[in-house]
C-alpha cells in the first residue's frame, strides 16, 4: 500500500455498539502468571493515596497517581525456573519472576493455585519449608481462604533465621480501574491479601525478632495474566525499636504484544493519525493511505485487549470524526479493519 498525501472529509458514523453490560469477573487459572510475560513496576508517590472500598461495580481511580523521582522502574520477566541455576534449590518451582537481574521469585502453578515456594534477594535466600496457596482456582467475588507458611532464611553475611506466617486473601471487589494511562472498564478484579509473619533471625550471642503486618491489594483484568496496579502498606516491629510504617503503590505496564504498554506514550502508525491526543468527547482519525477507505470496522479495546467499543466504518473519503464519549478515561489500542487484508493499529489517550 503506497502512501500519499490525503484531504480533510467528515463522515456520519451509522452505530455505536458499546458493551455495557458484564459479568462478575473471576480469577481464573488464565490468570495465572504465563512464561514469557514482561512488564515493567512504576513506583508511585504514596501521599494521599488509599485503597478505596470493596464491593461490586466499584471505580478505583487511580488516574493522578505520579512516579517517585527517585525510583527506577523495575524490569520483571516471567521465565521457566530451570532457566535460573538457583532452581535447583527450589525444585517445585515451575515458573519464576526475574526482577531486574536482582531478585528471584520461584512460584509453582502446575495445579489451580499460585504456590510461592521461595525467594532468591541480593541479601539471601528465602526457601519456604511449608508452602502456601492463593487457591483453589476459580475464586469469585465474595471468596476468601487462609494458608500458614514456614520458611528458612539464609542471609549473604552469615546470619540464618525462620520465618513462620499466616496469609490470607480475599477476593474483595470488582469493578472499573483507573491508571494513569489506561482503564479497564467494568472487569477490573480485586484481591486482597493479608500477611502475618515473624522472623527469628539468630545474630550471636541473641535473636532478634522482627513480625510484620502486610495488606496488600491487587488489581487484575479479567485477562491479565500479572497484577495491573498494587497498594501495600504495613507495619514491622522490632525489638527495642519504634514501630516502621511503609506504603508502596505501583502500576504495571506490559511489554508483550497483549495489550497496551502503559510506559509507551500515544502510538503511532505512519498510516493512520488520530487527533486530539489527550481527547475527550470526539476525536478525528486521518488515513494516509493511497486505498481510499470505503468500509471497514473500528474497534477500542483496553490494556487487557478486551473490545470495548466497536463502529461500523463506511465512507468515501480519508478522514472520519467520530464521538468517543461513551469511553472511560484511559488508554485504548484502535484496530481499524479496512479490508480483509488489512488492520491498521495505533493508540487513542481519553483524558477529561
Amino acid at each position: 500500500m503506497k502512501l500519499r498525501p490525503t484531504s480533510l472529509y467528515v463522515l456520519a458514523l451509522c452505530v455505536i455498539t458499546v458493551q455495557s453490560a458484564f459479568a462478575q469477573p473471576r480469577f481464573e487459572r488464565k490468570n495465572l502468571p504465563a512464561i514469557n510475560t514482561k512488564y515493567t513496576k512504576t513506583y508511585c508517590q504514596t501521599d494521599k493515596v488509599v485503597p478505596g472500598p470493596a464491593g461490586a461495580d466499584i471505580t478505583w481511580d487511580f488516574l493522578t497517581l505520579i512516579q517517585r523521582e527517585t525510583d527506577p522502574l523495575f524490569s520483571v520477566s516471567i521465565r521457566n525456573a530451570k532457566d535460573f541455576p538457583q532452581s535447583t534449590q527450589f525444585p517445585d518451582a515451575n515458573i519464576a519472576f526475574g526482577i531486574n537481574d536482582t531478585t528471584i521469585e520461584f512460584i509453582n502453578t502446575s495445579k489451580n493455585t499460585l504456590n510461592k515456594t521461595g525467594t532468591v534477594i541480593p541479601s539471601g535466600i528465602i526457601q519456604l519449608t511449608e508452602t502456601y496457596d492463593l487457591g483453589p482456582i476459580p475464586i469469585a467475588s465474595g471468596g476468601k481462604l487462609k494458608d500458614t507458611y514456614k520458611a528458612d532464611l539464609r542471609f549473604t553475611d552469615g546470619r540464618v533465621g525462620r520465618r513462620s506466617g499466616t496469609v490470607e486473601l480475599h477476593y474483595d471487589g470488582f469493578g472499573t480501574l483507573i491508571t494513569p494511562t489506561f482503564t479497564i472498564a467494568k472487569t477490573a478484579l480485586r484481591l486482597k491479601i493479608i500477611d502475618i509473619y515473624t522472623d527469628s533471625i539468630f545474630v550471636q550471642p541473641r535473636t532478634i525478632v522482627r513480625l510484620t503486618r502486610d495488606t496488600t491489594y491487587r488489581w487484575y483484568g479479567q485477562s491479565s495474566t500479572m497484577a495491573l496496579l498494587e497498594y501495600s502498606s504495613g507495619t514491622i516491629a522490632q525489638q527495642q525499636q519504634p514501630l516502621r510504617p511503609y506504603k508502596t503503590v505501583w502500576y504495571a505496564g506490559d511489554t508483550t504484544n497483549q495489550s497496551t504498554s502503559v510506559m509507551e506514550e500515544y502510538g503511532y502508525n505512519q498510516h493512520v493519525t488520530i487527533i486530539p491526543q489527550p481527547a475527550t468527547d470526539n476525536v478525528t482519525i486521518a488515513f494516509n493511505t493511497e486505498q481510499i477507505i470505503s468500509q471497514g470496522t473500528i474497534s477500542f479495546t483496553d490494556i487487557t485487549g478486551r473490545i470495548i467499543l466497536t463502529l461500523p466504518l463506511k465512507t468515501d473519503d480519508n478522514i472520519i470524526t467520530i464521538p468517543v464519549s461513551a469511553l472511560d478515561n484511559g488508554m485504548y489500542m484502535v484496530h481499524i479493519k479496512i479490508s480483509d487484508e488489512k488492520i491498521l493499529h495505533t493508540k487513542c489517550m481519553i483524558m477529561r
